[in-house]
């Protein structure tokens, strides 16, 4: 399968996650996706996996079709279904295994995705036995246990297995080694290798340039959503601009070493691998004692100095240099793709429009391409902004970017916020009729516009709860021997479906109201306003820091359950969606969501309770403010808007 993106682009929120992304993954090849946290490296993944929709741009796979696989049996080593890798999109494995297993025991979890592809049942036992062995997982041990109750290590091995079991043509690993143990380590790479070896396309994301830059044919080099390299991955040792350095990341130390020494002049080469480095330094002798150094080889000079570098004032050659001092051809990256492939172009070789995949250049190599994106450097200065965009502002700096951004809502006094939510959850919950809850939800849409939050942020955010609303909805109208229309004993009622609608929608307004006070306050200015506010009931002797602390970590919590919630749902359709009958969740993947979200929901609990524990937390002891509260006229504006618009739904409710 061979992957062509073209100019995709994704925001969030208004800020740029990836920007004109351009590039080609051959069929079979190991490509290398590398950045800082923060680069759009997880949401790449996600759109190559078919898993989210850009912006703009399109992403198209070829090569998908069915001779592949249907020349695989049972009797193959490598275990594989006559035909199971015939149309398998691509398959992701996420970066935290936790959210992406979801059956009571490792073999049914396993054999998850071989179901959604139409594997009969009698075979799916074998192909999950040994997608397991090719993760390092004996069947015989790991099969009926709970995958809830592995280590982290084995989860992630788990997981990988069950992306394994269906014969993908191409896998997406997210961060494959993290948790990993060195034996698991050690078992993982071995993994890569065979699988790189039997030709399945591979796409892993990781930090560990050490071991997979050796291994990859080619590398995508991401930073603050821009493509600063895309082409050989080889060709990153001869680079003497700094690409990875641009993108924030360490080069691999066998090649920082290696530079070093070709510009000592002790090395024509930068080693390509630890094991060339490895090799060359082995052929280094030990210099005479006072000369300055080792020897090469043949060099007779120390250090492998040459009497024309010395004659130079000692000036360290380039590679190409002293290949050209010895007659020979100066040293090119090699052609890992074979000869289709031109020699790479970085960012900095790029004309003022840079160069797309598919451009003149690659065209006329008549093969795969790779590309660069946007002409601005993305630490040239004269881009106008940082290579890496700053993620994580300050609450500090937060008022004077909003009233820059036109969002002042995002300044406002915390305490303004908390009257406003106080105010409106009220009205909410008053509302008893169509009118004033259609009112607050066009008020409630109105003020997420004004504070920036996009269409789609609300959509991810609500999409989980979705269908929990519409089961309430549903088993809100049916009714036990009812008088109205009925089945059996089953019948329904339209005032209960009344009922169930306006309780449905109140939920998804307060829902929406939560998400427009946690995505528009952080927690510090949240405990703040509310200490500030039950500060006089110390008095009595009401432990305020305790009520405050609960509160800010109860709205904090509500976010980040739906969002574990959608990461859950997102890993499930990973796994693959039924080739016949209908395509929407059923029942049974909805049930199967509910277990690992309510461990998920434990564990954090326990470490949240641990974490305050370690810190010696005692609500006896004043706390010094982490920030000073300011009410400014603005702020009295806002209060008195909110509380104009309670009125009006309790009015509306009251005519209504």
């Amino acid at each position: 399968m061979s992957v062509r993106v073209k100019d995709v682009s994704l925001r969030y929120n208004g800020r740029p996650v990836l920007e004109n992304l351009s590039f080609e993954l051959p069929p079979g090849s190991f490509t290398l996706l590398c950045g800082t946290n923060g680069s759009g490296k997880s949401t790449l993944l996600r759109i190559l996996a078919g898993l989210e929709r850009p912006d703009s741009g399109l992403v198209e796979r070829t090569g998908d079709d069915a001779a592949a696989g249907a020349a695989r049996t049972l009797s193959d080593p490598t275990g594989r279904y006559p035909g199971s890798g015939a149309g398998v999109g691509p398959a992701l494995v996420f970066q935290q295994p936790e959210n992406q297993l979801f059956a009571g025991t490792v073999a049914r979890d396993v054999a998850y995705g071989l179901g959604q592809r139409g594997v009969p049942k009698r075979d799916q036992a074998a192909l999950a036995a040994a997608a397991l062995r090719r993760t390092g997982l004996s069947p015989e041990e790991y099969a009926e246990r709970s995958p809830y109750l592995l280590s982290g290590g084995e989860k992630r091995r788990a997981a990988i297995a069950g992306a394994l079991a269906v014969s993908p043509r191409l896998l997406l690993l997210d961060e494959p080694t993290a948790g990993l143990d060195p034996a698991g380590y050690a078992g993982l790479l071995r993994t890569v290798a065979e699988l790189k070896a039997e030709g399945v396309g591979l796409v892993v994301s990781t930090h560990d340039l050490d071991r997979f830059l050796p291994l990859a044919d080619q590398a995508v080099v991401l930073a603050g959503g821009r493509l600063l390299y895309a082409g050989p991955a080889a060709a990153l040792a001869e680079d003497e601009r700094g690409i990875l350095e641009q993108a924030g990341l360490t080069p691999p130390a066998y090649l920082a070493l290696g530079r070093r020494l070709v510009r000592q002049g002790r090395l024509t080469a930068v080693p390509r691998s630890e094991a060339e480095l490895l090799e060359a330094l082995a052929g280094l002798r030990p210099a005479p004692p006072g000369s300055g150094g080792p020897t090469l080889p043949g060099s007779g000079t120390p250090g492998g100095a040459s009497a024309g570098n010395a004659a130079a004032g000692g000036q360290t050659r380039t590679p190409g240099q002293n290949a050209a001092r010895s007659g020979a051809d100066p040293i090119k990256p090699p052609a890992v793709f074979g000869s289709r492939f031109a020699e790479p172009k970085l960012l900095a070789d790029a004309g003022p429009a840079g160069i797309s995949a598919g451009g003149p250049a690659s065209r006329a190599s008549n093969g795969p391409a790779y590309s660069v994106g946007s002409s601005a450097s993305a630490s040239d200065p004269a881009a106008g902004r940082p290579a890496v965009p700053a993620e994580n502002a300050s609450p500090a700096g937060l008022p004077a970017l909003a009233r820059r951004a036109g969002r002042p809502v995002l300044g406002l006094d915390p305490r303004a916020k908390w009257a406003a939510l106080l105010l409106w959850s009220l009205a909410l919950l008053g509302a008893r009729s169509w009118p004033p809850l259609l009112f607050m939800a066009v008020v409630i849409l109105a003020s997420g516009a004004a504070a920036g939050i996009s269409r789609r942020t609300l959509r991810r955010y609500l999409r989980p709860a979705v269908p929990m609303l519409l089961l309430f909805w549903l088993i809100s109208a049916v009714s036990w021997n009812g008088p109205g229309p009925a089945i059996g004993p089953l019948g329904f009622s339209p005032e209960g479906a009344v009922s169930g609608g306006l309780s449905a929608l109140r939920l998804g307004l307060l829902l929406a109201l939560g998400l427009l006070f946690t995505e528009t306050t952080t927690g510090a200015p949240l405990r703040e306003a509310m200490e500030w506010a039950i500060a006089p009931l110390r008095r009595i002797g009401i432990p305020v820091r305790n009520w405050s602390l609960v509160v800010q970590i109860t709205l904090q919590f509500a976010p980040w359950m739906l969002a574990k919630l959608e990461d859950l749902q997102l890993a499930l359709a990973s796994r693959g969606r039924p080739r016949s009958g209908p395509r929407r969740w059923s029942p049974r993947q909805t049930a199967m969501l509910v277990t690992p979200l309510l461990i998920q929901i434990l564990t954090l609990g326990d470490e949240l309770s641990t974490a305050i524990e370690s810190r010696g937390y005692d609500a006896s002891r004043p706390r010094t403010p982490r920030l000073r509260l300011v009410w400014s006229p603005r702020d009295t504006r806002a209060l008195l808007g909110s509380a104009a618009v309670a009125l009006i739904c309790l009015a509306l409710s009251r005519l209504a």
